[in-house]
């Protein structure tokens, strides 16, 4: 048997300094009848990361699920405890 994975990212979200509870923006949810086309597909399961922004994105969806299943792994990354530039981050990763 195949799997298949669609990944999606959560919807455009509020600044907020409060990663893990940052909401959607009114942007985000009205983009959300876009994702009505994944009905089209026979999706078993819907994974999200604890995040609300993530959560909100297919629970304030037309998308049609049984569940959601939150998975800490797919939370966001800390990559360190000060500010990174962007262009520092890019000339770190290409190390890796």
């Amino acid at each position: 048997m195949n799997n298949s994975y669609i990944l999606l990212r959560h919807a455009h979200s509020r600044f907020s300094s409060d990663d893990f509870n940052r909401t959607l923006s009114e942007k985000g949810f009205s983009s959300l009848d876009q994702l009505e086309f994944l009905n089209s597909f026979n999706i078993d399961y819907y994974f999200s990361s604890p995040y609300k922004r993530a959560f909100e994105t297919i629970n304030s969806s037309p998308i049609q699920f049984d569940k959601i299943v939150l998975d800490n792994r797919l939370r966001e990354r800390k990559l360190s405890s000060t500010f990174i530039k962007d262009s520092e981050f890019e000339d770190s990763i290409k190390y890796l």
